[in-house]
């Protein structure tokens, strides 16, 4: 059977299962005696295992059945949760992330995954050879009796008259091997050979866990025949991979009856929730119905949705020449349609910010172990969604500044006991929506940035003289250590020191259009901004006038707007500037810094000013005059002016006229 078709499903529901276990394993270190995550956590490597060995993919199906070796001795309170064990399964989840990456390029066979395997084979063995039989038969024991089959009094008096008109009721249990792959064809073959043989009254699990290969090796069924048990025994010990099957004729006086709240007491109500909310399942409640679809295809939806956009600036322009009451009232309904549908789409393509947070909390516990630190990492607003684009973006810079978090920022136990800290350092992720835009801060109580010692790093390597640092505000000069080359750490070290990372995350977020910003305070922490707009294809503007131009100011930027007298205006060190709610307002003529010739607002006793904010900053730019809102459509500019300062790129009016899309973040 040619499984390649449906290896993107296969990648997908795979990622899933590694994020499961990555969440669970990272609660289960902090609450070692949680069944539940243990479940949760054999679960997702059974089923990760049963889909690589369908799809062919042996290295992956044999890490995940040594998984379920240790696992399976954990539930079964053969071994107790320690640290080498946790460290032994991060080990295997490494190696599947490995596996899975290798798996979608095409290069699964080039993970070495023996050394792995055999860690976990030494691990699942960790009783000593003198006990070991004594808890496996105590397992055997518990096992069975978890498994044994009861009947309700209304059963029992139901199988009265088929029992005692000449059938027998049999108890069948199988034992499929340790090692066997496809449990849940295995299971098919035995159903099918006990339904030739007699009828199927009951089954310990339920016949559906049993076909979703929900169970550990053994099964118990109920049956009815008038045929000879020993006859199945021999049918059932035919199918491949069944180790042992063993019959039980059971009288009926001997029945084991079900006490009433045992069947209360089986409502499955998983419930998960580690420490600091990294995970939470719970069976209650609908399931949402969802559909994969391909991101290409999302991408030619956003494409046509574009040109609709477009299409509707047009319509709006020919009814505002028409004077058409009809027409206008038309345009405007087929204006609100685009609109609900523009968010419908842009929905769609919305992910949970959680696909990229949820890789940190391993990736902090790692660096402190290494780090010999202690912290404590708190995520906040993972429910906060962006654009998929975006969302495939963003995760490195987010990575860069954690490191240094980790490594620069929080101190070691010793040294914030010293300064009357927690032992323990925090590092907070906080995500939410601010009109267009969604924020990221990343937070830390550690020693902050020493400004100083920035400063003097800069002035060593020429990047200013001593006069010129001294002019310089804290905000400019912790600034500098978004320059390519530039590290204060006083030694290279495998985490940070090369001078490399806060570059390029300056780059990757200004690439996706939005801005990075550094707050501190020497010896309390450091709060690191990232602002991004929700999506990268369609966005709110403001058009304005400048002579015979129009320009067009994403919305997210715009404070307020504006009219200035012009004796409101005073000259301060060569800049123009006026009062805004009792603060000194910065005025710059667009028209000058744009170049724009044919401006009308010198002559103007009253000047429309757009009020732009970008951070903590607010710059008042002044115009001609101020249009309309309108929703367009970014186009790039192409190769050779991509890189123009103040440019994000253009839009094309609804009169066929294009407008450039300005870019304040290179300009404020």
């Amino acid at each position: 059977m040619d499984v390649s078709q449906y290896l993107s499903v296969f990648m997908d529901e795979c990622q899933e299962h590694l994020s499961t276990l990555n969440q669970s394993l990272l609660a289960l270190e902090n609450e070692p005696e949680n069944s539940g995550l243990l479940d949760a956590i054999f679960r997702a490597a059974h089923t990760l295992k049963g889909a690589s060995a369908t799809m062919g993919f042996n290295k992956m199906s044999n890490v995940t059945h040594s998984m379920e070796d240790v696992l399976s001795r954990l539930r079964s309170k053969e071994l107790q949760v320690t640290q080498e064990i946790i460290n032994a399964l991060f080990s295997a989840l490494d190696l599947l992330e490995e596996l899975a990456k290798g798996i979608a390029e095409g290069k699964e066979e080039d993970a070495e995954a023996d050394g792995v395997i055999q860690l976990l084979k030494q691990v699942a063995s960790g009783a000593s050879p003198a006990s070991a039989p004594a808890a496996g038969k105590e397992t055997g024991e518990e096992r069975r009796k978890k498994l044994e089959l009861r009947y309700t009094p209304e059963e029992k008096t139901e199988l009265e008259p088929t029992i005692t008109g000449g059938y027998n009721l049999y108890h069948v249990e199988v034992q499929l091997a340790p090692d066997c792959v496809l449990k849940g064809v295995r299971v098919f073959m035995v159903l099918r050979d006990v339904q030739q043989f007699g009828t199927l009254i009951k089954s310990s699990p339920s016949t559906k866990d049993l076909e979703d290969e929900n169970f550990d090796d053994t099964f118990l069924l109920g049956v009815l025949s008038q045929n000879d048990g020993e006859e199945l025994v021999k049918t059932l010990n035919k199918i491949m991979d069944v180790k042992n099957v063993k019959v039980e004729k059971i009288d009926l006086d001997k029945l084991p009856i079900e006490r009433r709240e045992t069947k209360e007491e089986t409502v499955k109500t998983a419930k998960i929730v580690s420490k600091g909310d990294t995970v939470q399942v719970s069976a209650k409640g609908p399931v949402a119905q969802t559909v994969r679809v391909d991101i290409h295809k999302l991408d030619k939806l956003m494409n046509l949705l574009a040109e609709l956009v477009i299409a509707r600036s047009r319509l709006e322009q020919l009814a505002m020449d028409s004077q058409n009451l009809l027409l206008a009232e038309t345009v405007e309904h087929v204006g609100r349609l685009t609109s609900d549908l523009r968010d419908q789409v842009l929905k769609t393509r919305m992910v949970p910010i959680d696909n990229v947070f949820s890789r940190f909390p391993r990736m902090v516990r790692d660096l402190a172990k290494n780090l010999g630190k202690e912290i404590n990492l708190v995520i906040e607003g993972k429910e906060t969604e962006l654009d998929r684009t975006v969302i495939d973006e963003i995760g490195d810079p987010l990575v860069h500044i954690l490191r240094n978090s980790v490594d620069h920022g929080i101190e070691t136990p010793d040294v914030r006991e010293a300064n009357g800290k927690p032992a323990a350092g925090t590092v907070r992720i906080t995500a939410f929506q601010q009109g267009n835009n969604v924020v990221v801060k990343i937070m830390d109580d550690g020693k902050g940035i020493d400004v100083q010692a920035v400063g003097e790093k800069a002035v060593r390597q020429g990047l200013l003289t001593e006069e010129e640092l001294a002019e310089k505000t804290e905000e400019e000069i912790i600034n500098f250590i978004f320059l390519p080359g530039f590290s204060t750490a006083k030694k290279v070290s495998d985490v940070s020191g090369r001078g490399v990372g806060m570059d390029v995350v300056r780059t990757k977020i200004k690439s996706l259009g939005g801005t990075v910003q550094i707050s501190s305070v020497f010896g309390q922490g450091t709060t690191i901004t990232i602002t991004l707009p929700l999506t990268l294809a369609i966005i709110q503007t403001l058009l304005v006038k400048i002579g015979e131009e129009i320009y067009a100011i994403p919305s997210g930027y715009v404070d307020s707007t504006i009219s200035v007298a012009r004796n409101d205006i005073k000259i301060l060190r060569n800049q123009e500037v006026t009062v805004l709610r009792g603060q000194m307002l910065p005025l710059i003529r667009l028209q000058n810094l744009l170049d724009v010739s044919g401006a009308k607002n010198p002559d103007y006793d009253e000047l429309d000013v757009v009020v732009i904010s970008v951070g903590e900053r607010r710059v008042g730019y002044v115009v001609d005059a101020l249009l309309r809102q309108q929703d367009v459509v970014i186009k790039s500019l192409g190769t050779y002016l991509k890189d123009v300062p103040g440019i994000a790129g253009a839009t094309i009016l609804g009169d066929g006229r294009v407008a450039l899309i300005l870019d304040f973040r290179a300009v404020a």
